[in-house]
């Protein structure tokens, strides 16, 4: 900082400029005070962030481990990759003729997670629908016989389990409510651990949410509302999870949208909100207990609240 000279003329009376300054540097100082107290930020925070990360943070690209920087999503997957399954499902594929002994069948692979530490797993009704064997084999090398626990064809919800003979390391259920379009997503699969390809991990960004009118073929769900995401959802990853930057289950991946029947970017997971509603009844009974109400919905719209004159948009709008 310069000195402030006074000659001897000035020596008496005050400087104006120097008493502007000091005006002026106490006013900022002022707000700034105000600005920290009134706000929900605090300054050592700040500057602890900046300077060492924090790996629950999704701001930051990359944190402080160990005295090394490293991308937040190996935390992530460190936390939950022992809770992802592969699971390998025996099917009927077609009547045998009268002189075949035995069916034929078909082997298909998919994959799960566990959400309870007592062997209960969560994956896509496709993945195991009309399997008369359902096995199990999880990252530690284990392998078990699953029972179907039940299934819900009109969400693509499966629920299984197994009797474990290890620690079990079960993921929670995070809020797909809560997701924004932008936010973190990370999907983990199990398609083909006998290859050596356990354990798949794919990020990108939540691309869209509430998604509908989507074709899949005869295992179309009637009831969708798919979280979208440019993760890549590979071949053998449906039933595994989507997860946010926390490691808690926000969706399951379920299909893909391609023309050439890989991933192209555009990815679908069943919202974990929808799976919350499920699970309890495909544990309790075997499959989803539903009410029927004859009323036909549409979203309410910008347009359609002038319309209606409502100050807000919110809520749905009664077709017939």
């Amino acid at each position: 900082m310069a000195d402030i000279l006074l000659s001897p003329k000035d020596a008496g009376r005050p400087k104006k400029g120097f008493k502007l300054s000091a005006v002026v540097s106490a006013f900022v100082l002022i707000l700034v005070i105000a600005f920290v107290l009134t706000s929900d930020i605090q300054l050592p925070q700040i500057l602890e962030a900046q300077s060492s990360g924090s790996s629950n943070d999704s701001r930051y690209p990359v944190v402080m481990h160990n005295g090394e920087y490293e991308s937040p999503f190996v935390a992530v997957v460190e936390k939950v990759k022992n809770a992802v399954v592969n699971v390998s499902a025996e099917s009927e594929t077609e009547q045998s003729p009268f002189w075949w002994q035995g069916g034929r069948s078909s082997t298909s692979s998919g994959s799960g997670f566990f959400f309870r530490e007592d062997g209960y797993i969560l994956t896509n009704n496709h993945v195991v629908a009309n399997a008369r064997n359902v096995k199990v084999r999880t990252s530690t090398g284990y392998e078990y016989d699953a029972e179907i626990v039940g299934m819900d064809k009109e969400t693509d919800l499966a629920v299984i389990k197994v009797n474990p003979e290890e620690k079990i390391v079960a993921i929670p259920f995070g809020d797909s409510e809560k997701l924004k379009v932008g936010d973190w997503a990370i999907a983990i699969g199990n398609p083909f651990p006998q290859q050596g390809l356990d354990r798949t991990v794919t990020v990108g960004v939540i691309s869209a949410k509430g998604r509908s009118n989507l074709h899949f073929g005869s295992e179309t769900p009637q009831y969708q509302d798919y979280i979208q995401t440019d993760a890549s959802i590979n071949p053998g990853n449906s039933g595994g999870p989507l997860l946010n930057i926390k490691g808690e289950a926000i969706g399951i991946n379920a299909a893909i949208s391609s023309p050439t029947g890989t991933s192209v970017g555009i990815g679908f997971a069943v919202p974990i909100n929808l799976a919350r509603t499920i699970v309890p009844d495909l544990i309790a009974h075997g499959k989803a207990s539903r009410g029927w109400l004859g009323v036909w919905f549409a979203p309410m719209t910008e347009r359609e609240a002038k319309r209606q004159g409502l100050k807000t948009v919110e809520g749905v709008v009664v077709e017939r």
